[in-house]
């Protein structure tokens, strides 16, 4: 999304506005990012990773399924919306994501297949968009064939999470009254 969304909305000729308004109107993603990572602090703190990342990962999901219709009629302002809510979602599960990562696995490995995993999502998934988008010719409705791979993602990375049971999990016993959250190992 970060990557593809100016092409998408000006190349591929969803926005019928000049270049400028398209610019300001992807400014919304980072917008929501910056806002869902400002949010994920405070939350993870109070509530602990995994829920957070599976409301991002849903609200994630939520936006590209809402830009997945986009239309040409649409306003500026619309489209802003719906990238703003991509972009709280992918904000609000990024840290608490991480925060599961490092804090479950073995130590010295999770900080490499992080970054790992990360770069391979920014290539891989921007190359699979570009490459439906162009064999749909560039074409406009070639833009929801192309966020379809995207949604799937955060459909699963939401789906995945929810039953998972973690080695950390939060013990409110163990806990003071009021202490922001600390992860424990599980005896389960």
């Amino acid at each position: 999304m970060i990557v593809l969304s100016p092409f998408f909305l000006f190349q591929g000729q969803v926005m019928q506005a000049p270049l400028p308004l398209v610019g300001l109107t992807v400014i919304a993603l980072p917008a929501g990012l910056i806002a869902g990572a400002t949010l994920a602090t405070r939350l993870t703190a109070r509530i602990g990773p995994r829920p957070v990342t599976v409301t991002g990962a849903v609200l994630t999901a939520l936006g590209l399924a809402l830009l997945l219709p986009i239309s040409p009629t649409w306003p500026a302002a619309e489209v802003a919306l719906r990238l703003a809510v991509v972009g709280a979602g992918m904000g609000l599960s990024a840290a608490p994501a991480h925060s599961m990562i490092m804090t479950g696995a073995a130590p010295g490995r999770p900080a490499a297949h992080l970054q790992f995993a990360r770069n391979l999502g920014y290539v891989l998934g921007a190359t699979l968009a570009a490459t439906l988008w162009a064999a749909e010719g560039f074409a406009r409705a070639g833009v929801a064939t192309a966020l379809l791979p995207a949604l799937a993602a955060a459909a699963v990375a939401a789906l995945s999470l929810i039953p998972y049971r973690s080695m950390t999990t939060r013990r409110p016993s163990l806990q003071r009254p009021g202490a922001p959250w600390t992860p424990t190992r599980s005896r389960v």
